[in-house]
């Protein structure tokens, strides 16, 4: 789907769940991994975002970007983006980058679906 990426994806309880994992020794595109999201909830007609990255996943600035202008695009079409499973260091991340406010992080894929 994407080069360097691998797409887990279900659905639970309306929400569309995906869960990002980095293929190794492969050259990724970072730079459309918001395009490459955003055509998935589009195929499948739902808006509706679970983001998960994967145990050890390490978020870059360019991916943090990438989430930011996901979040954007999700909602204006409506839907709604939420984070789960994110490590204390990529919060830090996305708090450094000042755009932490802007996600709903949940610790797994079960709290973010009842909230």
């Amino acid at each position: 789907m994407l080069p360097g990426w691998n797409f887990e994806v279900d659905v639970e309880r309306d929400w569309l769940y995906i869960r990002l994992t980095r293929v190794p020794h492969e050259i990724g595109d970072d730079t459309r991994l918001a395009d490459a999201v955003v055509s998935l909830t589009d195929q499948r007609a739902n808006h509706r975002l679970l983001l998960e990255f994967s145990d050890g996943q390490i978020l870059t600035s360019l991916v943090a970007g990438q989430l930011v202008l996901l979040h954007k695009r999700i909602h204006l079409k409506g839907g709604a983006l939420r984070l789960c499973r994110m490590s204390i260091f990529n919060r830090d991340v996305l708090r450094l980058m000042g755009v932490l406010d802007r996600f709903q992080i949940y610790p797994d894929r079960s709290a973010a679906v009842v909230s």
